[in-house]
């Protein structure tokens, strides 16, 4: 049963989780300086097709 928002403990639990990432972050970025090798994850790469505008105007 999912509310339109978090409680205060959910909230005070995701800023806990919040700050622990950030840390966790902090310390890979110093183990790996230097190195050139970028440990994070690569950003997700869109999956839909974009058109250009004059290609959509041919539904006319």
């Amino acid at each position: 049963m999912k509310g339109p928002g978090l409680s205060k403990s959910e909230q005070a639990n995701y800023a806990q989780l919040d700050e622990l990432k950030s840390e966790i972050e902090a310390e890979c970025d110093r183990y790996w300086r230097g190195s050139g090798i970028d440990w994070r994850p690569l950003k997700p790469v869109a999956k839909g097709v974009v058109k250009r505008a004059d290609e959509s105007q041919s539904d006319d």
